[in-house]
């Protein structure tokens, strides 16, 4: 499960759930994270863009290998 229930509110006249991330959806993300960092970018760089919101929650050494396998890709073309 890469997401539980937190908490359960009754506001007004609705329900609303809050959900968390668990250590394992923490992973993936990373893992996802990873991928996309790695991945030659197009002419046009639209995927940087998302890459770099999200490359926070990596670790500055994980970010950085990351994105050497994507310069060695892009080399070897």
């Amino acid at each position: 499960m890469l997401l539980h229930s937190q908490q359960f509110k009754h506001t007004s006249h609705r329900q609303e759930e809050i959900y968390a991330i668990t250590n394992r959806g923490k992973v993936y993300e990373k893992q996802l994270i990873k991928e996309v960092l790695e991945k030659p970018l197009n002419p046009y760089p639209t995927q940087l863009y998302s890459e770099f919101s999200f490359v926070d929650k990596l670790d500055r050494d994980e970010a950085l290998v990351s994105l050497r396998k994507q310069q060695e890709k892009k080399l070897k073309k």
